[in-house]
């Protein structure tokens, strides 16, 4: 284990080292999601040039249930007094959700595998599908590529779609706080660890995320704090998931990565055209403004479509409930429904990832 941990040690300081570099670059030009994309796309680069890298599972996991805290975090009492508001919106949204997985997964399924076009299909939970696609012997670059490129074209193109310049502003970086009672933060750990034991013990699928999800929501809808997770932390959990996925790229020739791109940006168009649709439905139906229809809609980054919804003033609060009910929704739903319905058609996964 000793031996284990000395090797895994440079590669790993490398790919956070580039990761870092990756992830202020990418604030500097204010690019969405920079401290997730930002390390995927640089360590990408250097596996691609050659460079070992590697970001141990366990690093990985570690960060997972402090995103799920973040997730959970954003629910609130006030939630609660809007409920009647969402009974035309919500389905629309998660309609459209399995409305654009279906079509994707119809696209995807010409030129990949089962587990590889199911988890690349899923238009969200970014996060999840990158873990959980290789687990079931999902292609982990191809998973990756089409996601990362998925959220990077909507939350960059949202704005402009909407008639609003805005798209400067998307991704900026928001002041680091640490300014949280020492309660809270036991009760933000707290959520983490037990959290992921509640999922373990209820078998909730993909545990060490959908339990702390669950109980940092009850937690927040209970008022029993509502402390989040400080900007600092969110951060290095997001440069340690971008850049474990970035060195999966090793070995990848650029044929494969040119394929990749290609399906993912086709793909993202469609998915746009898409969500305009059903967004201009939602509008007419419940006569809200279409922005805000098309915010709620679009399966991009939790907390970059806040962000965009704060900025164009746009109702942020209805904006984010529906994002955050569309992802918890999926983190639960995407693996429940691979393995009881669609693992048994697919080949069994090897110890390696492939690809």
């Amino acid at each position: 284990m000793i031996n284990k941990l000395r090797a895994d040690w440079r590669p790993f300081a490398l790919a956070l080292v580039i990761g870092a570099v990756g992830g202020y670059v990418f604030q500097l030009l204010k690019l969405p999601l920079p401290w997730m994309l930002g390390p995927m796309a640089a360590t990408t680069a250097a596996a691609l040039l050659g460079m070992k890298l590697k970001v141990p599972s366990w690093a990985r996991d570690t960060m997972l249930p402090i995103v799920a805290v973040m997730l959970g975090s954003t629910f609130e009492p006030a939630w609660f007094q809007r409920m009647d508001e969402f009974a035309v919106s919500l389905p629309l949204v998660l309609l459209n959700s399995l409305f654009l997985a279906v079509l994707a997964m119809l696209y995807l399924r010409r030129t990949y595998d089962l587990p590889t076009t199911y988890f690349a299909g899923v238009p969200g939970a970014i996060t999840q599908v990158v873990v959980l696609g290789p687990q079931r012997g999902g292609n982990p670059r191809a998973i990756s590529t089409i996601q990362g490129v998925r959220v990077l074209i909507v939350v960059a193109a949202i704005p402009l779609i909407v008639g609003f310049g805005l798209a400067d502003q998307v991704g900026q970086a928001k002041p680091t706080s640490w300014a949280l009672p020492p309660v809270d933060i036991a009760i933000m750990a707290a959520s983490a660890v037990v959290g992921v034991w509640v999922g373990r013990k209820l078998k909730f699928p993909t545990p060490i995320m959908t339990g702390p999800i669950f109980v940092s929501a009850i937690l927040h809808l209970a008022d029993v704090t509502d402390a989040k997770v400080p900007d600092l932390i969110m951060i290095v959990a997001q440069l340690v998931i971008g850049a474990s996925i970035g060195g999966r790229f090793a070995g990848s020739s650029p044929k494969e990565l040119a394929r990749d791109m290609k399906q993912a940006i086709t793909l993202t168009g469609i998915s746009l055209l898409v969500t305009l649709a059903m967004s201009w439905v939602l509008a007419r139906v419940t006569g809200l403004d279409l922005a805000v229809c098309l915010l709620a809609m679009t399966p991009g980054g939790l907390g970059e479509m806040t962000l965009v919804a704060l900025a164009m003033d746009v109702d942020p609060s209805f904006v984010a409930t529906h994002h955050v009910i569309r992802v918890t929704l999926l983190y639960f739903i995407v693996p429940l429904a691979y393995d009881r319905w669609l693992a048994h058609r697919a080949p069994k996964p090897s110890a390696e990832p492939p690809g």
